[in-house]
């Protein structure tokens, strides 16, 4: 009788919990195993576990609404409270059932179950008050040409190669860098009366690493637009070389009929607001040029080019 009441002691004191694996009291005193699975998401609920992740990525659910995300430095677990509940192979589910929402930058939809089934990157962020990315909105009502094009290419203008300067020609739309004509997405936007119409190019990412030619191609030409909905990158020159508009009044040279000895400045052009006389010369009869008028208006909308001198 005594034999077996020994051995029930030390079976008993074998089954005594070990303070180092053991968090029944919620902290961890091994630094070998320095999380408490309080709810089982590792293991046994109340262990001491070791921690081996990568700085903030999924590690399981807590219970039905807590999400475990590995902490900045992958030594212990972020305890993140969800909203909506905590999915198994995802973490912290963003919407409701049937809901559409906008979180992390993400405009992202949810079916029946809560389970997310489409998720759009909003490279500009998300309005605060409605589930939807947050969008360019171009002058001169060209919106409507980004939303044409799902999939914008990206546009680089690499170093030449051949010597010879990429060029983009507005009337034809060609663009062609190295000798090679490129695939870009363009459209023609018809003039107004007076106007000279826009030629419309629709990229992601426009990057410009050597000297770039724009040209109208014709005397009044189109002027040229170029829609990036991503970066715009500009390393090197630009060069504009393109036809006028007609309807404005634009600052007239200087006046040397009076004397000829004598050259007085030349009239600043308008735009949103008027341009300035040109200089004129003191003691002599030889006047400034006159300001050229207003065109266009100081908001820049619409953007307009420059007036015939």
């Amino acid at each position: 009788m005594s034999r077996f009441a020994l051995l029930v002691l030390v079976l008993g004191a074998c089954t005594k919990a070990n303070p180092a694996v053991s968090c029944t009291d919620g902290s961890c005193s091994d630094p070998a195993f320095p999380f408490c699975d309080t709810t089982g998401a590792f293991g046994d609920p109340g262990t001491c576990v070791a921690v081996s992740c990568t700085p903030g990525e999924f590690a399981a659910c807590a219970g039905s609404d807590v999400e475990l995300r590995c902490s900045a430095t992958g030594a212990s677990y972020d305890q993140i409270q969800c909203a909506n509940g905590c999915d198994d192979t995802t973490g912290c589910r963003v919407c409701q059932a049937n809901q559409t929402v906008c979180a992390d930058g993400k405009v992202q939809s949810c079916d029946a179950n809560g389970a997310v089934v489409s998720s759009e990157t909003c490279a500009l962020g998300c309005f605060q008050d409605q589930p939807r990315c947050i969008d360019i909105d171009p002058s001169n009502n060209l919106a409507t040409y980004l939303d044409m094009v799902q999939n914008p290419p990206d546009l680089h203008i690499t170093p030449s190669t051949t010597g010879m300067p990429a060029t983009i020609n507005a009337t034809t739309g060609d663009v062609v860098i190295d000798g090679a004509t490129q695939s870009v997405p363009t459209f023609l936007v018809s003039p107004a009366p007076g106007d000279v119409g826009i030629r419309v190019y629709v990229v992601h990412d426009f990057t410009v690493d050597d000297v770039l030619s724009m040209t109208s191609g014709a005397v009044d030409g189109p002027a040229v637009a170029i829609l990036a909905t991503g970066a715009i990158t500009i390393n090197a020159k630009l060069g504009v070389n393109a036809g006028s508009l007609t309807s404005c009044v634009a600052g007239s040279g200087h006046d040397t009929s009076t004397d000829p000895d004598f050259t007085s400045g030349g009239g600043g052009g308008g735009n949103a607001t008027a341009g300035a006389a040109g200089g004129r010369v003191v003691n002599a009869t030889v006047v400034g040029g006159s300001a050229g008028g207003v065109h266009g208006t100081p908001e820049l909308e619409p953007l307009v080019g420059g007036c015939e001198a």
